[in-house]
């Protein structure tokens, strides 16, 4: 049986609507950590972003993926509601339309192609791969807002 590849998501956001996404990779014993930051993303949006940066490190592999997570939208969203939405031509279980459709869309191709699956893990678990993502999302986060804030106050001027 071939080796799972695990990924670690987190996000953080900012008071200006910014945030920032991470990912870690967990391929046997090599760790890859990845994250971006965002001018204006939901904490939704930001977690599914985060998927699709690991996604695009891994690039395509036959091995199954495991998406570690404690966003309920995320694990919940690919491992449950995302077929129905597209069956229900993008229309949520409240008769609205699907949030961050292109997003879920662009996911539910990936999932078509690879073997991806969803856990939860709490996010008060003492789990050290997620509380190192969330820290780096948190880092980046930080970082970039106090560069934008700075590069805005400079341009104003």
């Amino acid at each position: 049986m071939s080796q799972t590849i695990f990924i670690y998501t987190a996000t953080s956001t900012q008071k200006n609507g910014s945030g920032a996404w991470a990912a870690t990779i967990i391929d046997g014993t090599n760790r890859i950590h990845i994250s971006r930051y965002s001018l204006a993303e939901t904490s939704n949006a930001l977690e599914l972003q985060a998927v699709f940066g690991a996604l695009k490190e891994i690039g395509h592999t036959e091995r199954p993926i495991v998406i570690c997570s404690g966003a309920a939208y995320l694990v919940n969203g690919l491992n449950q509601w995302v077929d129905s939405w597209a069956v229900n031509n993008w229309i949520n279980s409240k008769g609205q339309p699907v949030e961050n459709q292109p997003l879920w869309r662009k996911l539910l191709t990936l999932k078509c192609s690879l073997k991806i699956s969803a856990e939860t893990i709490k996010k008060k678990s003492c789990n050290s791969d997620l509380m190192g993502t969330k820290a780096l999302a948190q880092q980046t986060a930080t970082i970039c807002e106090d560069h934008y804030s700075k590069f805005q106050k400079v341009e104003a001027a």
